[in-house]
């Protein structure tokens, strides 16, 4: 049997500047943009938190005694990355009895392919948008079959997400509420205020409307120059299924799948987007992907994607289709996300 029967097309290039689908707001929103590249289906890290630069204090001039500089706490730690992926197969039997959509004629071979491979494509967007959730919302990572089941990054790294209450009685402010969340959180960032492009709330249906329809709100709306608005951060065109409004430096969004996002109706989450960090910096929120586990050649070729994709002929001809990817969503500063509970008006 000639070599040639089982020769293969690589297609994981194809989709390196495919734009998203829309709606996936956390893709979108860039907030785990950082993206980080792993040469092995391990990772290994180091943590390094520096510590706050203190004052010197006065010495004896003549004595032994000298003052100190502080020193930073460190930690390496080593995680598997977890894998994904897809096969799908265009046989003869594909050929007749598939029409185009709103056409008569018939779908050739490489339109049935092509379409299976963009299926496969939404798939994996929306298991890494899932992903994303699990990580900001939850601070977890499912890592079955890997050396851990899962991964929680609160443990991992010994901070937990913080908790505050949003007022909506008529005398309360939730501006206020919201405002001094920020001003926590910048004081826990330290140097990533560098980095830091903006601020989005991330709403359920209940807190959404509770801060979007209050009295201090809905005069702002009407009598605001400039508080309420727009701003860069958000990409409407492609987020035409969530509602929001800028409200002074954060961007409020409702988002009603609570199921997909593990938003509750009456919680809100504040959380920083980071971007623009130099290569060597490390943003509190990222992915790491991986190099090709399943196909010898493209893995031996040392590309790194974060969607592979690549089609395989068998002796007949057939076409298998294959998807895969190494993907680990990570969230190394849960305390700087907020958690924001409506209270019940009395």
């Amino acid at each position: 049997m000639a070599i040639k029967s089982f020769d293969y097309v690589n297609y994981s290039k194809v989709f390196r500047t495919q734009v998203p689908q829309s709606n996936l707001l956390l893709t979108h929103l860039n907030v785990f943009a950082d993206r980080q590249i792993a040469d092995s289906h391990k990772v290994s890290m180091d943590r390094i938190q520096e510590a706050s630069i203190g004052v010197d204090a006065p010495l004896m001039r003549f004595s032994s005694e000298w003052g100190t500089i502080e020193k930073p706490t460190a930690g390496s730690y080593l995680y598997e990355l977890p894998w994904a992926g897809v096969a799908d197969r265009v046989t003869s039997a594909d050929l007749k009895g598939y029409r185009k959509p709103g056409s008569t004629m018939e779908q050739s071979l490489d339109e049935i392919e092509a379409n299976k491979f963009i299926q496969m494509r939404a798939k994996f967007e929306r298991s890494r948008e899932y992903a994303y959730w699990q990580a900001l919302i939850f601070n977890k990572v499912n890592a079955w079959g890997t050396q851990q089941n899962e991964i929680d990054w609160s443990i991992e790294f010994s901070l937990n997400q913080r908790t505050a209450d949003l007022h909506q009685g008529v005398n309360d402010d939730p501006m206020r509420d919201i405002d001094d969340q920020v001003s926590a959180t910048k004081a826990l960032m330290g140097g990533l205020t560098q980095y830091l492009r903006g601020w989005v709330l991330l709403c359920g249906s209940d807190a959404y409307r509770a801060v979007r329809y209050s009295p201090q709100i809905r005069e702002l709306l009407v009598y605001s120059n400039g508080l309420v608005g727009s701003d860069v951060l958000f990409p409407s065109d492609v987020l035409p299924g969530f509602s929001s409004f800028m409200l002074g430096s954060v961007r409020l969004i409702e988002v009603s799948d609570s199921a997909f996002s593990g938003i509750k109706s009456n919680e809100a989450f504040l959380v920083p987007v980071f971007g623009n960090a130099p290569v060597e910096q490390s943003l509190p929120m990222g992915r790491f992907i991986g190099p090709c586990a399943r196909h010898l050649e493209i893995s031996a070729s040392g590309d790194v994607e974060d969607w592979y994709a690549y089609k395989a002929f068998d002796e007949l001809r057939n076409r298998n289709l294959y998807s895969e990817y190494s993907l680990m969503a990570y969230n190394f500063r849960p305390d700087l996300v907020c958690k924001m509970t409506l209270l019940p008006t009395a």
